[in-house]
């Protein structure tokens, strides 16, 4: 492009040369004597230094356009290499604190030794079933005082451990929540939230009746509970209306 351009000038200034040498007030043709070369020739040299600044300053333009151009190139390349490695950074971390969350909840562990139906100790989900059963064992969740009463009573077994579990769900949730706010952010919560084992949620959802505070962001903010189905863990539809409505669930 910028030859083209060159090569273009040049030719009008050759074209030019000719004309203003076989036309007033020159006209060397037919006026061809000493002086008139002189004039003349004074004429082409301030032309031509004329011409070369011409060109000089196209060069000099073309080139401010390329830096330009390869300026915003980089620029776009470093946002793109920047966001590739926020989003590797975020999925890496991302991973990992599930899998961590996951070896904390198998690390959840009860020992009953005077239970003879059952010697071994609870763990993990195991631990969460136990939890679950002993509450239905114990109340019939017709409403909130017998809940609180249930909960009070069973919690030494089970509060401290998921105290320190729903710490770290807040902290995934947390982590998550500021890394994007679009359509991606909420594909990585929704993985998450998938990730939690079901009966921790029911937990989590007695939590929210008994002591809402250690859950009221679970539960208020992240929306832990809103597409969790309770259904599978009630006998009958009065008990599971009767507990829906202990929770007070925000849209």
């Amino acid at each position: 492009m910028k030859l083209a351009i060159v090569i273009f000038v040049l030719i009008i200034a050759i074209i030019a040369m000719l004309l203003f040498a076989c036309n007033p007030p020159f006209s060397l043709i037919n006026n061809c004597n000493l002086n008139n070369f002189s004039s003349y020739g004074n004429f082409i040299a301030g032309s031509l230094g004329t011409l070369a600044a011409i060109i000089a300053a196209i060069f000099i333009f073309f080139t401010w356009i390329n830096q330009n151009n390869y300026s915003k190139k980089q620029e776009l390349y470093y946002q793109k290499q920047i966001k590739y490695n926020e989003k590797l950074f975020f999925e890496n971390n991302y991973y990992k604190m599930i899998d961590n969350l996951l070896k904390q909840i198998d690390s959840l562990y009860y020992d009953i030794s005077s239970d003879v139906s059952n010697p071994n100790p609870y763990k993990g989900v195991n631990f969460l079933s136990f939890c679950i059963r002993d509450f239905f064992k114990l109340n019939n969740f017709e409403n909130e005082q017998n809940l609180k009463q249930t909960f009070n009573q069973r919690k030494k077994i089970f509060y401290t451990q998921l105290i320190d579990i729903f710490f770290s769900i807040s902290f995934i949730y947390k982590f998550i929540n500021d890394y994007q706010t679009d359509q991606v952010n909420y594909t990585y919560m929704n993985y998450f939230t998938i990730q939690i084992p079901q009966d921790l949620k029911l937990m989590i959802a007695i939590f929210r009746v008994c002591d809402n505070e250690k859950v009221i962001d679970l539960v208020d903010k992240y929306k832990i509970l809103n597409n969790f189905d309770l259904s599978n863990f009630f006998q009958n539809d009065n008990q599971l209306n009767n507990f829906t409505s202990l929770l007070k669930l925000q849209k």
